[in-house]
């Protein structure tokens, strides 16, 4: 359980910083925004990230290629070095998966469990000493692994929002 919480988490920390330092990323992102200006007859400043899923869909009227395969076409005749983005991003598809909503809900469950959990304890300790032992050192256990996902879950959570003002 406690790595269906942590990995997507991590996953998503990664996935922001090869967005801010991917070169791959950054051409494809400054090309498709110059070819859209062009084709839209704009000068936007930038455009919404869900419209990269979109490259491959759109079709050129003459040779039936995608938008991507003319993008990319482009950038390898500059003789510029494109990374494997597939390679790169493979963490996309876990956090394309998670729902943060779910997560926390998860995490708050398990909170709530181990406080239960405790109270239980307290009925056990006045019958079964090596119980009660065997149980606190369990719970205390449980308790420090709860509050670091609650705290990684925060962290992640910060270093998105800062990402998506950037």
């Amino acid at each position: 359980m406690e790595d269906e919480i942590t990995q997507p988490l991590k996953c998503l920390a990664k996935v922001i910083d090869k967005v801010k330092t991917s070169n791959t990323f950054r051409l494809i992102s400054s090309y498709t925004l110059v070819i859209g200006n062009l084709l839209n007859g704009t000068s936007s400043k930038g455009f919404q990230l869900d419209y990269l899923t979109k490259l491959r869909d759109v079709k050129d009227t003459q040779t039936k290629k995608s938008l991507l395969h003319h993008i990319v076409r482009n950038i390898l005749e500059g003789d510029v070095v494109m990374e494997d983005m597939a390679k790169e991003f493979e963490d996309f598809g876990i956090v394309s998966r998670t729902n943060i909503d779910e997560l926390q809900s998860s995490l708050g469950k398990m909170e709530d469990e181990c406080k239960r959990s405790m109270g239980y304890l307290k009925i056990v300790a006045k019958y079964e000493e090596d119980t009660h032992q065997m149980i606190n050192v369990f719970l205390v256990d449980a308790t420090k692994r709860i509050l670091n996902m609650q705290k990684l879950l925060q962290l992640v959570l910060r270093k998105y929002s800062n990402f998506l003002s950037w």
